[in-house]
């Protein structure tokens, strides 16, 4: 873990919080990403 605070997301490689990255595995915008192809938006 850096001394900013903010790990690498292995999925994406963008700057996340450890938090999301521990509990999902990527970062939270991979997770948005991934649960809208799950569920997308409906309009």
């Amino acid at each position: 873990m850096n001394a900013g605070g903010t790990v690498e997301c292995p999925e994406c490689g963008a700057a996340s919080t450890p938090e999301s990255v521990e509990r999902w595995g990527h970062c939270r915008a991979c997770r948005t990403a991934q649960s809208r192809e799950i569920y997308p938006l409906r309009w």
